[in-house]
């Protein structure tokens, strides 16, 4: 094995340095060595370079992606300059690592782009564009309870995010907005996914230990076959009294598989956390029974009784199951949080590095 080489946030072998390639060609392993994702090819597109000629274009795909986006100021382009230079070619890499992370496929919350969850995407854009559109939608979606419970968790803790912050599994990035205190926000996802920073997989993030201030992992931890490696990966780019914001689901249906492993007590994710050496600081559910049975009756005919209906009939369950979801958030406000959950919600301080500890 070659000595480790530190770049900046980027960490590797001298021995093993991928060669930069073409997405979507395959790299083998050295002899006698475990494959391990490449930490990042060059991004072919103009357009994915700022400045770019595309991206000049008004018409262009760079303009049209912009177009509508609302993004806090600083965080993009803060990302990028965290990542340009640090990699062959000084473009962050785009695609081409193997992996299992895989985000679960509810509405709303960030699901990678290519997934049947953002089918008739078009249908919805037009009820957007009505007046009202947006809240009308948001509002009638079957599952916006879910969507709007681990929205509200993120919000009520993005106090603690701060610094330099990482999305494992990011998706759409869909909680950016709400951690407006943090300096730059790189997200790393499996390909393709044009909304990633970095491609990669979680259980080998291709970044230097200590890197990160605030580490965000969003319904991944249940699509990760060893859960255990990638709570060690997290806590390994977090740096010492840094934080991580993790979600994880108690009572959710089979979804994205075969890549839907495992469902989590407070029990469990606390036991993941203290053995990678975080201190559990909060954990929560995101929701009571009535949230949580109210969800899982609007879920499940919606998408698996009237799965197969033309899409116009199953249109016409949204109201009425948003009657039902309304009910059940109601009846979860006046009991509180209380038996099942959908979710939880955990925030872990990394511990303070000591003289004598394993990596110290």
């Amino acid at each position: 094995m070659g000595r480790k080489v530190c770049s900046g946030l980027f960490c590797r072998s001298r021995a093993t340095r991928p060669r930069v390639r073409a997405p979507g060609r395959s790299a083998a392993a050295p002899t006698g060595e475990t494959a391990r994702p490449p930490i990042a090819v060059l991004s072919p597109p103009a357009a994915r370079r700022p400045g770019g000629p595309a991206a000049r274009r008004p018409g262009g795909p760079a303009a049209r992606r912009r177009r509508g986006r609302k993004v806090p100021a600083g965080s993009g382009r803060a990302a990028h300059r965290i990542l340009d230079g640090l990699t062959a070619g000084g473009a962050a890499g785009r695609a081409g690592a193997d992996g299992r992370v895989r985000r679960r496929g509810r509405g709303g919350t960030g699901t990678s782009m290519g997934e049947s969850a953002l089918s008739g995407a078009a249908l919805r854009a037009r009820v957007r564009r009505l007046p009202g559109g947006a809240w009308l939608h948001a509002g009638l979606h079957p599952q916006h309870l879910t969507t709007r419970l681990l929205r509200r968790a993120i919000r009520d803790r993005a106090h603690y995010a701060r610094g330099r912050a990482l999305d494992v599994g990011c998706g759409g990035k869909p909680y950016q907005a709400l951690l407006e205190s943090v300096e730059s926000y790189v997200g790393v996802d499996l390909p393709p996914n044009p909304a990633a920073d970095v491609a990669g997989s979680g259980l080998a993030l291709p970044f230097r230990r200590g890197a990160f201030d605030t580490v965000v992992c969003t319904c991944v931890l249940e699509h990760v076959p060893e859960p255990s490696a990638l709570m060690a990966e997290l806590a390994r780019v977090l740096r010492p009294s840094g934080h991580l914001l993790l979600t994880a689901p108690q009572t959710w249906q089979i979804h994205l598989a075969p890549n839907d492993f495992y469902r989590y007590t407070h029990y469990g994710l606390r036991y993941l956390a203290e053995k990678s050496g975080l201190r559990v600081v909060d954990i929560a559910p995101t929701s009571g029974l009535w949230a949580t049975v109210a969800q899982r009756i609007a879920d499940t005919v919606v998408y698996t009784y009237a799965g197969g209906w033309p899409r116009l009939p199953r249109l016409a369950l949204w109201p009425p199951m948003a009657v039902l979801l309304w009910a059940g958030a109601l009846l979860d406000a006046l009991f509180g949080p209380q038996g099942d959950t959908l979710d939880y919600v955990m925030v872990a301080q990394k511990r303070e590095a000591h003289p004598g500890d394993p990596g110290a």
